[in-house]
């Protein structure tokens, strides 16, 4: 009699672990990552920082306040990037993805990666990008590209 009260529970634990398999994650994987406003807000403030002491160390004379009017991410090459411009400058953060906790729920988040390119001469196009493998920026045509290291670090 054990047998056959043995095979109809097996059953029911097997259908109840397949069902808990296929309910997994795996829809994530197609949920796009989002960035916060405030870790947008950090990342160009830091640039602008940044910036301005490499504009006064060029000029002393130099006054203008670098402020971006407009922030978007785009993917390029299959890397996500926060892209600020200003009127005079398109500055190119590389942004790396991590997983969040937001309500319980596994998310996908957008973070500074560390490096952000910038340049006045490559306002349009993909020059003055930064490279993933090393930190640095790719050139643009007109060679003004500066880089501006972004990652908090704990001294």
């Amino acid at each position: 009699m054990k047998i056959k009260m043995f095979f109809p529970n097996f059953l029911l634990v097997l259908f109840i672990a397949s069902f808990a398999l296929s309910c997994s994650n795996d829809d994530q994987k197609d949920v796009e990552p989002t960035i916060s406003a405030d870790e947008i807000a950090r990342i160009n403030e830091l640039v602008a920082a940044d910036l301005m002491v490499q504009f006064k160390v060029a000029d002393p004379s130099y006054s203008k306040e670098v402020k971006f009017t407009s922030t978007a991410v785009e993917i390029i090459d299959g890397e996500y990037f926060l892209v600020s411009t200003s009127s005079e400058l398109k500055t190119t953060t590389l942004l790396k993805v991590v997983e969040t906790t937001q309500e319980n729920k596994l998310a996908l988040s957008l973070v500074d990666a560390g490096v952000s390119c910038t340049s006045k001469v490559c306002i349009s196009g993909l020059g003055c990008t930064p490279n993933s493998s090393n930190l640095s920026c790719r050139e643009c045509p007109g060679g003004d590209c500066a880089r501006t290291i972004t990652l908090d670090v704990d001294l």
